[in-house]
């Protein structure tokens, strides 16, 4: 249950992350104009849309396993934990 108020606090952050995502790259304001200029001669960065779904998906699996992976030790180990030194 300790646990609660972080789960509602990220829920929060990416609702409120994506209205303004939303609010700021609408296609009817050009609220970062020509902020960033890379001249096309300098571009060379693989575009997101060509790769693989899979090589997308990475950071997901990696953020799920990790995430059940902390839960299991804080359940399972909390007595170890719990005896740990933090000097």
């Amino acid at each position: 249950m300790e646990f609660i108020p972080l789960v509602l606090l990220a829920i929060a952050s990416i609702i409120f992350g994506m209205l303004t995502l939303f609010v700021i790259n609408t296609p009817y304001t050009s609220f970062y104009g020509n902020s960033l200029f890379t001249h096309p001669n300098h571009i060379s960065f693989i575009e997101g849309e060509f790769l693989n779904p899979l090589i997308k998906l990475f950071p997901i699996f990696f953020t799920l396993i990790g995430s059940c992976f902390v839960i299991l030790i804080q359940f399972n180990y909390l007595n170890i934990l719990q005896n740990v030194n933090t000097n």
